[in-house]
Protein backbone atom coordinates (compact mmCIF):
# COMPACT_ATOMS: atom_id res chain seq x y z
CA UNK A 1 0.00 0.00 0.00
CA UNK A 2 1.38 3.47 -1.08
CA UNK A 3 0.87 6.17 1.94
CA UNK A 4 0.29 9.72 1.38
CA UNK A 5 3.50 10.04 3.80
CA UNK A 6 5.53 8.11 1.65
CA UNK A 7 4.16 9.81 -1.63
CA UNK A 8 5.01 13.45 0.28
CA UNK A 9 8.49 12.69 1.81
CA UNK A 10 9.64 10.76 -0.79
CA UNK A 11 11.17 11.44 -4.32
CA UNK A 12 10.07 9.57 -7.53
CA UNK A 13 12.94 7.17 -7.45
CA UNK A 14 12.34 6.28 -3.62
CA UNK A 15 8.87 5.18 -3.96
CA UNK A 16 9.89 3.08 -7.46
CA UNK A 17 13.20 1.42 -5.06
CA UNK A 18 10.53 0.77 -1.97
CA UNK A 19 7.85 -0.75 -4.37
CA UNK A 20 10.83 -3.03 -5.53
CA UNK A 21 11.23 -3.76 -2.01
CA UNK A 22 7.88 -4.64 -1.60
CA UNK A 23 7.56 -6.45 -4.61
CA UNK A 24 10.70 -8.43 -3.75
CA UNK A 25 8.64 -10.16 -0.39
CA UNK A 26 6.09 -10.78 -2.88
CA UNK A 27 8.49 -12.97 -5.33
CA UNK A 28 9.92 -14.34 -2.44
CA UNK A 29 6.83 -15.39 -0.69
CA UNK A 30 7.89 -13.90 2.17
CA UNK A 31 3.92 -13.42 3.71
CA UNK A 32 3.84 -16.94 3.81
CA UNK A 33 6.83 -18.34 4.76
CA UNK A 34 7.16 -16.13 8.14
CA UNK A 35 3.15 -16.78 8.56
CA UNK A 36 4.16 -20.48 8.84
CA UNK A 37 7.06 -20.41 10.75
CA UNK A 38 6.06 -18.09 13.31
CA UNK A 39 3.34 -20.33 13.85
CA UNK A 40 5.89 -22.69 15.42
CA UNK A 41 6.91 -20.07 18.80
CA UNK A 42 3.24 -19.18 19.08
CA UNK A 43 2.56 -23.21 19.74
CA UNK A 44 5.35 -23.34 21.89
CA UNK A 45 4.58 -20.18 24.09
CA UNK A 46 0.97 -21.47 24.42
CA UNK A 47 1.87 -24.78 25.32
CA UNK A 48 4.67 -23.38 27.94
CA UNK A 49 1.86 -21.12 29.68
CA UNK A 50 -0.70 -24.18 29.74
CA UNK A 51 1.77 -25.60 31.83
CA UNK A 52 2.86 -22.58 34.50
CA UNK A 53 -1.37 -22.36 34.70
CA UNK A 54 -1.10 -26.00 35.87
CA UNK A 55 1.55 -25.50 38.13
CA UNK A 56 -0.93 -22.27 39.37
CA UNK A 57 -3.23 -24.75 39.89
CA UNK A 58 -1.37 -27.64 41.57
CA UNK A 59 -2.24 -26.99 45.17
CA UNK A 60 -5.85 -28.61 44.64
CA UNK A 61 -4.20 -31.56 43.30
CA UNK A 62 -4.68 -34.15 45.31
CA UNK A 63 -4.10 -38.06 45.22
CA UNK A 64 -0.72 -40.51 44.94
CA UNK A 65 0.13 -39.49 41.90
CA UNK A 66 -0.61 -35.79 41.96
CA UNK A 67 3.75 -35.40 42.58
CA UNK A 68 4.08 -37.22 38.95
CA UNK A 69 1.51 -34.75 37.35
CA UNK A 70 3.00 -31.43 38.72
CA UNK A 71 6.55 -32.56 37.49
CA UNK A 72 5.53 -33.63 34.02
CA UNK A 73 3.51 -29.42 33.93
CA UNK A 74 6.96 -28.42 35.16
CA UNK A 75 8.56 -30.27 32.34
CA UNK A 76 6.65 -29.18 29.92
CA UNK A 77 6.41 -25.47 30.46
CA UNK A 78 10.12 -25.50 31.00
CA UNK A 79 10.75 -27.29 27.59
CA UNK A 80 7.82 -25.25 25.67
CA UNK A 81 9.31 -22.21 26.96
CA UNK A 82 12.91 -23.24 25.52
CA UNK A 83 11.19 -24.25 22.38
CA UNK A 84 9.50 -20.69 22.04
CA UNK A 85 12.78 -18.63 23.17
CA UNK A 86 14.97 -20.72 20.84
CA UNK A 87 12.28 -20.86 17.62
CA UNK A 88 11.70 -17.37 18.21
CA UNK A 89 14.97 -16.31 17.91
CA UNK A 90 14.99 -18.16 14.48
CA UNK A 91 12.04 -16.66 13.05
CA UNK A 92 13.26 -12.97 13.78
CA UNK A 93 16.79 -14.21 12.17
CA UNK A 94 14.56 -15.75 9.08
CA UNK A 95 13.01 -11.83 9.33
CA UNK A 96 16.05 -9.90 9.16
CA UNK A 97 17.51 -12.07 6.24
CA UNK A 98 14.17 -11.79 3.92
CA UNK A 99 14.26 -8.06 4.66
CA UNK A 100 17.82 -7.76 3.18
CA UNK A 101 16.69 -10.14 0.35
CA UNK A 102 13.77 -7.85 -0.47
CA UNK A 103 16.43 -5.01 -0.28
CA UNK A 104 18.94 -6.66 -2.68
CA UNK A 105 15.88 -7.46 -5.00
CA UNK A 106 15.17 -3.73 -5.29
CA UNK A 107 18.80 -2.86 -6.12
CA UNK A 108 18.74 -5.26 -8.82
CA UNK A 109 15.78 -4.75 -10.58
CA UNK A 110 15.70 -0.57 -10.27
CA UNK A 111 19.25 -0.95 -10.83
CA UNK A 112 19.53 2.27 -8.51
CA UNK A 113 20.19 0.77 -4.97
CA UNK A 114 20.96 4.51 -3.87
CA UNK A 115 17.52 5.28 -4.32
CA UNK A 116 16.42 2.33 -1.89
CA UNK A 117 19.43 3.94 0.80
CA UNK A 118 17.84 7.40 0.41
CA UNK A 119 14.67 6.14 0.99
CA UNK A 120 15.35 4.00 3.93
CA UNK A 121 17.18 6.91 5.79
CA UNK A 122 14.02 9.27 5.05
CA UNK A 123 12.03 5.74 6.25
CA UNK A 124 13.69 5.56 9.54
CA UNK A 125 13.43 9.51 10.19
CA UNK A 126 10.34 9.82 9.56
CA UNK A 127 9.75 6.45 11.60
CA UNK A 128 11.20 7.75 14.55
CA UNK A 129 9.36 10.79 15.20
CA UNK A 130 5.85 9.08 13.92
CA UNK A 131 5.98 6.41 16.76
CA UNK A 132 8.69 7.53 19.61
CA UNK A 133 6.46 6.87 22.47
CA UNK A 134 3.88 3.83 21.37
CA UNK A 135 3.82 0.67 22.28
CA UNK A 136 5.46 -2.38 20.59
CA UNK A 137 3.01 -4.03 17.63
CA UNK A 138 3.13 -7.40 17.02
CA UNK A 139 2.71 -6.01 13.23
CA UNK A 140 6.78 -5.00 13.42
CA UNK A 141 7.42 -6.81 10.97
CA UNK A 142 5.61 -5.63 8.00
CA UNK A 143 6.91 -2.45 8.14
CA UNK A 144 9.81 -1.48 5.87
CA UNK A 145 11.79 -0.51 8.72
CA UNK A 146 11.26 -1.48 12.37
CA UNK A 147 8.62 1.26 13.98
CA UNK A 148 9.72 0.88 17.80
CA UNK A 149 13.58 0.74 17.37
CA UNK A 150 13.54 3.89 14.30
CA UNK A 151 14.94 6.17 17.09
CA UNK A 152 17.43 4.53 18.16
CA UNK A 153 18.43 3.27 14.53
CA UNK A 154 18.32 6.95 13.11
CA UNK A 155 19.99 8.02 15.34
CA UNK A 156 23.58 5.22 15.25
CA UNK A 157 22.89 5.66 11.33
CA UNK A 158 23.57 9.21 11.93
CA UNK A 159 26.47 8.46 14.07
CA UNK A 160 27.88 5.49 12.19
CA UNK A 161 27.78 7.39 8.88
CA UNK A 162 29.64 10.87 10.10
CA UNK A 163 32.50 8.35 11.58
CA UNK A 164 33.00 6.43 8.26
CA UNK A 165 32.93 9.74 6.37
CA UNK A 166 36.72 10.00 6.71
CA UNK A 167 37.39 12.79 4.58
CA UNK A 168 33.68 14.49 5.67
CA UNK A 169 32.89 15.41 2.55
CA UNK A 170 29.01 14.54 3.07
CA UNK A 171 29.49 11.24 1.01
CA UNK A 172 30.79 7.64 1.40
CA UNK A 173 33.37 6.69 -0.98
CA UNK A 174 34.06 3.18 -2.48
CA UNK A 175 37.33 3.37 -0.18
CA UNK A 176 35.12 4.61 2.95
CA UNK A 177 32.80 1.74 2.09
CA UNK A 178 35.14 -1.11 2.44
CA UNK A 179 36.17 0.61 5.66
CA UNK A 180 32.69 0.50 6.78
CA UNK A 181 31.69 -2.90 6.18
CA UNK A 182 34.89 -4.30 7.13
CA UNK A 183 34.38 -2.10 10.61
CA UNK A 184 30.35 -3.53 10.84
CA UNK A 185 31.25 -7.08 10.00
CA UNK A 186 34.08 -7.35 13.27
CA UNK A 187 31.56 -5.45 15.64
CA UNK A 188 29.96 -8.67 17.69
CA UNK A 189 28.30 -5.99 19.99
CA UNK A 190 26.35 -5.25 16.71
CA UNK A 191 25.79 -8.72 15.93
CA UNK A 192 24.70 -10.05 19.53
CA UNK A 193 22.34 -6.42 19.57
CA UNK A 194 20.38 -8.40 16.30
CA UNK A 195 19.46 -10.75 17.47
CA UNK A 196 16.03 -9.47 18.82
CA UNK A 197 15.34 -7.42 16.22
CA UNK A 198 12.91 -7.94 13.28
CA UNK A 199 14.84 -5.68 10.64
CA UNK A 200 18.81 -5.41 9.40
CA UNK A 201 20.05 -2.37 11.22
CA UNK A 202 19.82 0.63 9.04
CA UNK A 203 23.43 1.13 8.65
CA UNK A 204 23.93 -2.43 7.75
CA UNK A 205 20.88 -2.35 4.80
CA UNK A 206 22.73 0.86 3.76
CA UNK A 207 26.28 -0.18 3.53
CA UNK A 208 24.81 -3.25 1.58
CA UNK A 209 22.66 -1.16 -1.21
CA UNK A 210 25.58 0.97 -1.59
CA UNK A 211 27.93 -1.73 -2.22
CA UNK A 212 25.65 -2.50 -4.80
CA UNK A 213 25.61 0.51 -6.23
CA UNK A 214 29.32 -0.08 -6.61
CA UNK A 215 29.33 -2.91 -8.40
CA UNK A 216 26.40 -2.04 -10.55
CA UNK A 217 28.51 0.85 -11.80
CA UNK A 218 31.65 -0.76 -12.60
CA UNK A 219 30.07 -3.79 -14.40
CA UNK A 220 26.15 -3.83 -14.05
CA UNK A 221 23.95 -6.16 -12.22
CA UNK A 222 25.91 -8.70 -10.47
CA UNK A 223 24.75 -12.61 -11.19
CA UNK A 224 24.08 -13.50 -7.80
CA UNK A 225 22.55 -10.23 -6.51
CA UNK A 226 21.96 -11.86 -2.89
CA UNK A 227 25.53 -12.39 -1.77
CA UNK A 228 25.66 -9.14 -0.18
CA UNK A 229 22.92 -10.07 2.04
Amino acid sequence: MVTASLLQQLNQDEIRAVLAHEIGHLRHRDVTIMTWVSAVPLLAYILARGGFELLRGSGRVRGKNAGQAIAIALAVAILSYLVYFVTQLLVLYLSRTRESYADAYSGAATKDPHSLASALTKITYGLSLAREDKEPSGLRAFFIADPVKAADDYSTLREKMAQYDLNRDGQIDRYELQKAIETERRSHWRRANDLFATHPPAIKRILMLEEMEQEIRQGGVPANIYKYV
